[in-house]
């Protein structure tokens, strides 16, 4: 697996051809259409309403002349997580998550077949008011987006464990992120004990990690000889995450350490950042939701696969 960044494209797209219509449909246009459920609302409604118009009735279409009006950022945590969910399905695999651009040229050409659809359903003839019959419609899409999210996630929870070795409690993200802080500090240690048996002075970007190491193994001393026999751990083991990655992105290590493990220091940067944005919410008790618990795993996986690979090597 190549390594990638698990963010979205700044920008998704539509078609050029239905340009007109999205200003229409929201009272932007010169023509607008009166009987538009959005009215007022924004190209991101279309999108995602289309979108799940497309899946529901097996619609996808490649875009012939993209035009990047839609700012992913403004999808917000519901809309991402179906565009999420959405790629999950298509692909049946969470690795699915690891190529954001492929992400959302799945969820694109999803909303390019649905959004005809959609077009029909608001200027069709039948009885009722065109909200009503739209949403009447898109009740059956969401009932299968619902059905399918739990029994997908599950089902790649189990394929997570069964290949890292690990998890016990599926709902517990945490328990990925330990298994990767722990690989990542042994690959560290393995790596630059290699290079100089004074590694801890000569590989450590700043020398007040080492003494926070030291200070935090001394409190936790009594610990170790009350419940470990006297055996403490190492000292890169009273290291916290931060401080591993910086070791790792450091120059001096990178080029000549990790480098070929990970490719490209700038993705990496960003994934472990995500991942370090992340697991303070939990540390501090706060919930997760769905959008951080599966770009999380992914990331995780991602990572634990890299290293899975440098060790068959």
């Amino acid at each position: 697996m190549s390594s990638q960044d698990f963010r979205l494209p700044r920008d998704l797209a539509y078609d050029a051809k239905y340009e007109e219509d999205y200003n229409a449909l929201t009272g932007r246009g010169t023509e607008i259409i009166k009987d538009s459920p959005f009215l007022g609302k924004t190209n991101r409604d279309i999108f995602l309403y289309s979108m799940g118009l497309g899946f529901f009735h097996q619609r996808r279409v490649k875009l012939k002349v993209p035009r990047n009006n839609i700012r992913s950022d403004a999808l917000h945590q519901d809309g991402e997580w179906l565009v999420y969910s959405l790629a999950i399905k298509e692909k049946e695999d969470l690795n699915a998550l690891s190529d954001m651009k492929q992400v959302a040229i799945i969820a694109e050409e999803y909303a390019n077949g649905g959004f005809p659809i959609l077009m029909e359903l608001i200027k069709s003839g039948t009885l009722g008011d065109p909200e009503r019959r739209m949403t009447s419609e898109l009740r059956n899409v969401l009932v299968s987006f619902k059905d399918n999210e739990k029994d997908e996630i599950d089902s790649q929870q189990d394929e997570i464990e069964s290949q890292q070795d690990e998890e016990k409690d599926k709902d517990d993200c945490m328990m990925v992120i330990e298994k990767l802080e722990n690989k990542l500090r042994n690959l560290v240690e393995e790596k630059l004990s290699k290079l100089s048996p004074n590694w801890l002075d000569e590989r450590i970007p700043q020398k007040v990690m080492v003494i926070k190491w030291r200070e935090t193994k001394e409190r936790c001393k009594r610990g170790d000889n009350l419940f470990k026999d006297g055996e403490a751990e190492g000292l890169l083991d009273y290291s916290e995450l931060g401080d591993i990655y910086s070791i790792i992105k450091w120059s001096k290590n990178w080029k000549e350490c990790f480098e070929p493990i990970f490719k490209d220091l700038k993705v990496f940067e960003s994934d472990m950042e995500q991942i370090l944005m992340i697991r303070p919410e939990k540390a501090h008790s706060r919930p997760l939701n769905k959008v951080q618990i599966t770009k999380l795993k992914a990331i995780a996986l991602h990572f634990l696969t890299l290293i899975q690979n440098a060790e068959v090597k």
